[in-house]
């Protein structure tokens, strides 16, 4: 099945979207219940209107878990609709709706310089964003990594190392973990 449009699940899946304050849009709302359900009234939405391709990522927060779960209630029948997801980034903000620190861990150099790996993420960094490239690398120009949010019990400390280009395409900003964030405490 080809889609001509889909929904993307990376605003949906978290409280906080990179550092542009999307948990204000939620209303404080931003239980991991609640956050199901709304993404299950935008899926089905979507859904009535024709969609039938969806995004989703381990690096979304819990929006494979939502489709999933969504999928289910709804008793859609493999090949009704197709899922993307991706492997290879991992969800570091702790369900923190105010992670406050990013930083550019990779970039596709066919779309941005090489040179913005190891940036870190701040409105100087939007500010020397060409024209064309999204505010949130939402065409896959850059991924980040989230190096300090209230959901840590302190800051990942870390060293920064070479940046390596991979693939003849992607300039990685290595980063060489000094400490790891600890989950809060939460029920037992």
């Amino acid at each position: 099945m080809t889609a001509r449009l889909g929904l993307g699940l990376a605003a949906l899946g978290r409280p906080g979207y990179v550092t542009l304050n999307h948990a204000s849009d939620l209303g404080g709302h931003y239980d991991p219940q609640i956050m199901e359900l709304h993404a299950h009234d935008v899926l089905s939405a979507a859904f009535e209107a024709g969609m039938r391709y969806i995004d989703a990522a381990r690096s979304y927060g819990r929006a494979e878990d939502f489709v999933a779960s969504w999928l289910r209630k709804r008793a859609i029948e493999p090949g009704e609709i197709s899922v993307a997801s991706k492997w290879g980034y991992t969800y570091t903000a702790g369900w923190s709706p105010s992670a406050t620190q990013h930083e550019v861990k990779d970039v596709d150099t066919t779309q941005l310089d090489g040179a913005f790996a190891h940036r870190v993420f701040d409105d100087s960094l939007l500010a020397d964003l060409p024209i064309g490239v999204g505010p949130c690398g939402e065409r896959g120009e850059f991924h980040t990594f989230v190096s300090d949010s209230p959901g840590y019990d302190g800051p990942v400390e870390n060293m920064v190392g070479e940046t390596v280009l991979r693939d003849e395409r992607f300039a990685y900003g290595d980063l060489i973990p000094t400490t790891r964030p600890q989950p809060p405490a939460g029920p037992p």
